[in-house]
């Protein structure tokens, strides 16, 4: 019943549930599942009408097909189960080679600077206006942005975006407008600049953030700092 003839349309499509994919082999989120099960419906209704307009089927057939071309939604749970086991064979088959791929244009994407912006750089575009080109995003608890934050920047605290996409959070990032991140010492703002980029955002991070860290007691110095040993 389902035919592939188009599963590139599909693949492609499916990018916009990838962040949904895991790498247990077991396991892919139902989100995942139901998108393509429509998606591998809709391009089999397709598929079989066109067939049904060149073929001379028997009315039987017709008949069965007919009560299938309908939207997916409006499926018997045991006709979408159907759609639903294979899909999930699917995704278990492609997912890996998918997360490979986006992450290899990821990597081919990231600039010389890695990504990253200095604080007198950001303070020398506050100064000259030029920070109006860009959406400065603080990733902080909210209590701490109240404390003190950047002038210009929203809040929009880090695991909102590592845990769930939210809808409402989202819209707060436009895609026209480049993007800084800022968080405590540059790395909450770097594992969610990773996870933004793959979404399509232009994102950049501040090197080295407030230079506050929120846990009391934590050093802000480097290994280098503390003369501990290196090796050559």
């Amino acid at each position: 019943m389902t035919h592939l003839s188009s599963i590139s349309g599909s693949i492609r499509r499916l990018a916009e549930v990838i962040e949904e994919l895991v790498t247990d082999k077991a396991h892919v989120p139902s989100t995942s599942v139901n998108a393509l099960s429509a998606l591998i419906h809709d391009q089999w209704c397709e598929w079989s009408r066109n067939i049904a307009l060149r073929e001379n089927l028997s009315g039987e057939r017709l008949e069965r097909w007919d009560k299938l071309w309908v939207p997916y939604e409006r499926l018997s749970d045991e006709e979408k189960a159907k759609d639903q086991e294979y899909s999930l064979k699917f995704l278990n088959g492609i997912k890996d080679n998918v997360l490979k791929d986006v992450f290899r244009g990821y990597l081919a994407s990231v600039p010389e600077d890695w990504g990253y912006i200095l604080p007198t750089d950001l303070h020398k575009m506050l100064e000259s206006g030029e920070i109006k080109n860009y959406t400065l995003v603080d990733l902080r608890k909210p209590k701490d942005f109240a404390e003190g934050h950047i002038p210009g920047a929203i809040n929009v605290f880090w695991l909102d975006f590592m845990r769930v996409l939210s809808d409402c959070e989202m819209e707060k990032l436009p895609k026209d407008k480049r993007i800084i991140l800022i968080c405590y010492l540059g790395f909450t703002a770097s594992q969610t600049a990773v996870f933004l980029k793959l979404l399509g955002y232009n994102v950049k991070v501040l090197k080295f953030g407030m230079g506050k860290s929120p846990i009391k007691g934590i050093p802000k110095k480097g290994w280098l700092d503390f003369n501990f040993e290196i090796s050559s």
